[in-house]
């Protein structure tokens, strides 16, 4: 799958290198262009590229991950989405705390980030985290979320089922 990630700060680099971990072709973008990336691209590896916003968000999945204030201004110019994925990771804070949020009346984030991407299919994520943890590996070596106790028995990967001996038959 191709991805592209419009902004190229913390979160859209901690998506890229899962992305890029998993097999995923990532284009990242930022307004300050394709050359400012070098660093970043070399460090996540083949897989990821550098391009303008336009040539990220012509990708089939696009992360929208930018400051709130510049939503309007990142998603200006996009080409038409015709139904790509967007999804917004961004949060309505416009101030230095996460107390600091834009009044959005009557709508939501979301709402706002989709008037300016008609046409895009508008997936809100990673809003609530922060970088770091998002970067962070999600599970440990075998397989359970990072942070879960040992003994509760959940798995970041789905194992089957362990299936009991056949039965045997009496005679």
């Amino acid at each position: 799958m191709e991805v592209g990630t419009i902004g190229a700060g913390t979160v859209a680099q901690a998506i890229a290198s899962h992305l890029v971990a998993a097999g995923h072709r990532v284009m990242l973008s930022n307004s300050r262009g394709p050359a400012s990336l070098n660093e970043v691209v070399a460090g996540l590896g083949p897989l990821a590229s550098a391009g303008t916003v336009a040539q990220a968000a012509a990708a089939d999945m696009v992360f929208l991950a930018v400051r709130w204030s510049d939503v309007p201004t990142a998603l200006a110019g996009v080409p038409a989405w015709k139904g790509r994925i967007l999804v917004d990771a961004t949060n309505h804070i416009v101030g230095q705390t996460p107390a600091d949020l834009a009044d959005l009346g009557d709508e939501t984030s979301s709402e706002i980030v989709a008037r300016h991407a008609p046409g895009a299919r508008v997936v809100k994520a990673f809003s609530t985290l922060y970088g770091q943890y998002i970067a962070a590996d999600p599970q440990d070596a075998e397989g359970r979320p990072a942070g879960s106790p040992t003994s509760c028995g959940r798995s970041a990967i789905w194992q089957p089922p362990t299936s009991p001996a056949p039965p045997t038959s009496s005679p």
